[in-house]
């Protein structure tokens, strides 16, 4: 091998090595609480994150009320019970969770729920504890679809005065916030999920993301990072859609099954 190859090859593993080191460190961290009609939202886009290089962890079945903890217990090197903060190393902890909402009794905050198993827990109490577990060096974006999610947004997020709505549980460290905004007066998909597996495929910048975020339909976000944790999130690999050949062939097999269905009838 020649000085200029191996020189060449220096350079690039350099530039190769700073590139990852400018990236942020990634924990991501979904629940799945609507099996009814969301299904695995969390846990697909958690694949697309480890596939990213991110330390994933996705809690199934449980109520609204153990999220916090289930949080904790599953996210390894990501929580540190020492210190009860989530350790993520200058980067990101990502949180998405799709589950049934319903305003609160007063009608400024909304109750998530697993229809099938509790116990329920409001937005703002979830988010005061995780706002509480976030060191200053890492940056929160917290994600969720819900109904009435338009009660907890407007009470916490949306801005009362000045630039930071001061309900706002992260106000004290660098914070998003992905909601489902409310049209017509309903909650329709899941608009959240959707636009984050659309944002894979390409590095952004928190404050990118943010941005992106508030450009796709049926989303509202907001968030405040500093110029010194603007991390790059460095989400490259791109969540594979099914082919059309692939949807075609499961249409298929699916007309043929309801052709079955009806020919035992």
């Amino acid at each position: 091998m020649s000085r200029h190859t191996t020189a060449t090859a220096a350079i690039a593993g350099i530039l190769f090595l700073a590139a990852n080191l400018s990236a942020a460190t990634i924990c991501y961290y979904g629940a799945d609480l609507d099996q009814e009609f969301a299904k695995d939202t969390a846990k697909d886009i958690g694949e697309g994150f480890k596939k990213n290089g991110a330390t994933t962890y996705v809690g199934t079945d449980i109520g609204s009320g153990e999220i916090f903890n289930n949080m904790k217990d599953g996210a390894g090197n990501c929580y540190d019970p020492a210190t009860g903060k989530f350790e993520c190393n200058g980067g990101v902890l990502f949180v998405y969770i799709s589950g049934h909402g319903t305003p609160s009794a007063d009608g400024k905050d909304t109750v998530i729920a697993n229809r099938t198993k509790g116990p329920n827990t409001t937005l703002s109490a979830l988010t005061t504890s995780i706002a509480a577990a976030i060191p200053e060096c890492c940056t929160v974006i917290f994600a969720f679809d819900a109904c009435a999610a338009d009660s907890w947004y407007n009470e916490f997020i949306t801005p009362a005065t000045g630039d930071v709505n001061p309900k706002n549980p992260f106000k004290n460290v660098n914070w998003a916030v992905l909601a489902p905004a409310i049209v017509n007066g309903r909650c329709i998909g899941s608009p959240v999920a959707d636009a984050i597996k659309k944002a894979f495929g390409k590095e952004r910048k928190v404050s990118e993301y943010i941005k992106f975020m508030s450009e796709q339909p049926g989303v509202l976000a907001d968030g405040i990072t500093d110029q010194n944790h603007d991390y790059a999130l460095a989400l490259l690999v791109d969540i594979p859609e099914p082919s059309s050949l692939a949807v075609l062939a499961l249409a298929l097999s699916g007309l043929a099954v309801w052709r079955n269905r009806r020919r035992l009838k």
